[in-house]
């Protein structure tokens, strides 16, 4: 699987230390790959970004795709009655990338995927991490998470990917401006973002936030219009979610890979029904006795 190519010198400081350093930037040709393999038009228009080829994961805000999941009520059997239960559907997105011959429009390719998992505006983080429901994908390149031993510094380079206004595979470059802006939630939590200048426009939502030594370090949620004050959800939130669906092996090397953390997680899902069923057979056969 091809990937980005990182300095040797970074990689080195990355083991021993976790402060981010000036690293070797990624050439043009480099960035042209990124950009045209990596981005996503999501569901007509929004951005997303390709994260694991082996995978098939893209992030992209959960405002791009809230209007793929409903909550219906259904018809459900517990305990021999019969209950009116709300049910969460999630519907296949659309994604969509186009291909070009100099400034014409020669072709393109369509793609479903499923929503694995999302954390709303409403007391989450604005994110979404679907999975393109395909055998195989034709991509070999896909942008690396920030590692667990880097940081972002403030006034590091940094490039937006996205499609404003429809202008799809955009891009534009600025630096970090701050790397602790925090907005309320409704839920009382702090929402981490990450400050940048790179300038954006309607439909850069959902697009990525790339260092100058090409890692993902963001996801692009919200900016102040007629500004250059862009904001995206913070690279510590991501991990969050990666972990949680047993991802983390794209940020950290020393995670557990997808299969075994999988594996670990159903084991504890099924001692934990089993369990439960097993309370229950107990109060039963107390009350029969």
């Amino acid at each position: 699987m091809k990937k980005l190519v990182i300095a040797t010198a970074v990689a080195a400081v990355m083991a021993t230390t976790s402060v981010a350093v000036a690293a070797e930037p990624l050439s043009v040709k480099n960035l042209n790959e990124v950009v045209d393999q990596t981005n996503f038009i999501v569901d007509g228009g929004c951005s997303g970004t390709l994260i694991s080829v082996e995978h098939k994961l893209v992030i992209t805000a959960h405002h791009c795709i809230d209007g793929k999941i409903r909550w219906i009520e259904k018809s459900v059997v517990e305990d021999g009655e019969v209950k009116k239960k709300k049910v969460e559907v999630r519907q296949t997105v659309n994604l969509e990338q186009k291909v070009y011959k100099g400034s014409t429009q020669v072709g393109g390719a369509l793609y479903k995927a499923e929503i694995l998992a999302y954390s709303n505006v409403n007391g989450g983080y604005d994110l979404a991490l679907l999975q393109i429901q395909a055998d195989k994908i034709p991509m070999t390149l896909d942008v690396p998470m920030l590692p667990k031993e880097r940081e972002a510094m403030r006034a590091e380079r940094v490039y937006v990917v996205g499609n404003p206004a429809g202008m799809d595979a955009s891009i534009t470059q600025g630096i970090v401006v701050s790397t602790t802006r925090e907005f309320p939630s409704s839920n009382g939590t702090k929402l981490q973002m990450l400050q940048t200048d790179a300038e954006i426009f309607y439909g850069n939502s959902g697009g990525s936030l790339v260092s100058a030594d090409g890692f993902y370090m963001g996801t692009v949620s919200r900016g102040i219009v007629g500004t250059a004050v862009v904001f995206a959800i913070h690279y510590k939130h991501i991990r969050d979610m990666l972990t949680e669906n047993c991802f983390a092996e794209l940020y950290d090397a020393k995670a557990d890979s997808f299969a075994l953390c999988d594996t670990k997680r159903k084991s504890k899902k099924d001692a934990k029904e089993k369990s439960v069923k097993d309370l229950l057979k107990e109060i039963v056969d107390q009350h029969n006795e």
